[in-house]
């Protein structure tokens, strides 16, 4: 629980009239008397009346801009506005509504004080082990296990991920989870883009039967693109940057009054570009693409992963992932990089397999910034566990080998490594110099 040592009133921020307001650290603003074609200008009305008003008490949202982390934007119980609180604050609608509660949960999960300790005892729990950090999703699928619901069928749907406790199981049947196997290459005419400089991409990234991966290789070149066998849309890209490489301005090109048609390479190649809306590309875009180059500065060598992302409150994933066009809602990009190695020179691979670490980010493709965040308070908002994004793609990061004997990364490393949620930027002092 967190003390509460900040008490926002919605009535001296905006004219509460014609809204519901739902109180609590999380404040949430609906217009009901709103119709489909007017909802949007009052959304956007209201927030630029709350725009950078105070975010050291609070952030506001609407469902296009929550950070894709929070999974509170796909549905219609949520409120059309969301007044994130920040540790100590809650908000009531007025004082009348305010009935003196002194402590709170609920906060950003990535805060400290909303963390928790899990234990384990018995005669199915393995004995003396510590885990990882996981998210609470994750005990359901524990909870099936032990229980021993029905051993021969997987857990229902919910909203952990299958195997991520397995290791806190003895003595059980459990079932092993299921992973994609390796990318295929792309069939291609192209001589040169057969040659082989991305040995161990398939073993760091995979996707369904319809997808498979086009080499880019040069002296100065090593990349990928991820596209459906039928279709030469790349859908991702991957790129190995050394040292050596210059920043390059991501290329612009036919731009209109809002979107601006913009490469999501860290190169500025044109093998992906999609449209991006100009306050994106000039604010927070840029933040990112100025992040990814300190960080080849500061480990030498990483491997990067852009892509589109197509999300929409009103499609379930099944549906975002057959939506292609070139305005994507978010785009995404992790960041590999060999924590106390090195990258092999001919392979997407660290010298120590098990030093390979992850920095995920979804920001959204919005314009406007409401809540004026310096550029690490921002990313670190839109950090992302892999799972998200595969959950978003229909992608699958670290998926297992062809053959079982030269498994690169092992059930437990993948699952954990997908799951994992960064609680903050890698090496964050050395980026705010």
């Amino acid at each position: 629980m967190q003390r509460i040592n900040h008490r926002q009133y919605l009535d001296q921020l905006i004219d509460t009239e014609n809204i519901l307001f739902a109180d609590g650290v999380i404040g949430q603003i609906y217009f009901p008397n709103e119709t489909d074609a007017t909802l949007q200008n009052k959304i956007m009305e209201t927030m630029e009346k709350l725009k950078c008003d105070n975010n050291e008490y609070y952030r506001i949202y609407d469902k296009r801009r929550l950070p894709e982390r929070y999974h509170f934007s796909r549905s219609n119980r949520i409120g059309d506005i969301i007044l994130d609180g920040q540790l100590g604050t809650i908000f009531y609608e007025n004082h009348a509504a305010d009935y003196n509660k002194t402590h709170d949960h609920g906060y950003d999960f990535l805060e400290e004080p909303m963390r928790t300790i899990f234990y384990a005892y018995g005669p199915n729990i393995a004995r003396g082990l510590v885990l990882q950090p996981f998210q609470n999703i994750e005990l359901f699928n524990l909870m099936i296990a032990l229980l021993n619901v029905d051993s021969n069928l997987s857990s229902p749907p919910n909203n952990g991920t299958e195997g991520r406790l397995n290791n806190v199981l003895v003595g059980i049947s459990i079932n092993k989870p299921h992973r994609l196997q390796p990318l295929k290459e792309c069939k291609s005419d192209n001589s040169e883009s057969d040659k082989s400089c991305l040995f161990g991409l398939s073993l760091l990234i995979s996707g369904n039967d319809e997808l498979c991966y086009l080499s880019n290789c040069s002296s100065t070149l090593q990349s990928a693109s991820i596209r459906r066998s039928d279709s030469t849309f790349p859908i991702a890209l991957i790129e190995r940057i050394n040292s050596d490489f210059f920043p390059a301005q991501s290329q612009q090109e036919n731009e209109s009054a809002h979107l601006i048609r913009t490469s999501l390479s860290v190169k500025g190649t044109n093998d992906l570009q999609v449209d991006l809306h100009r306050d994106f590309v000039k604010g927070h875009f840029t933040d990112l693409e100025k992040v990814t180059s300190d960080y080849v500065k500061l480990y030498s060598e990483v491997v990067v992963i852009s892509g589109p992302i197509y999300a929409d409150s009103s499609r379930t994933a099944s549906e975002l992932r057959l939506q292609r066009n070139t305005t994507p809602s978010h785009i995404f990009r992790v960041i590999f990089r060999c924590k106390d190695s090195f990258w092999l020179t001919d392979e997407f691979q660290c010298e120590n397999i098990k030093s390979l670490d992850a920095l995920a980010f979804i920001l959204p493709n919005v314009p406007g910034e409401y809540n004026c965040l310096d550029s690490l308070p921002y990313l670190t908002a839109n950090t992302a566990r892999l799972r998200d994004i595969e959950l978003l793609t229909g992608l699958e990061f670290l998926p297992t080998s062809w053959i079982p004997e030269a498994e690169l990364y092992d059930d437990e490393f993948s699952i954990n490594s997908r799951t994992m949620m960064p609680e903050e930027l890698w090496l964050e002092k050395e980026l705010k110099r």
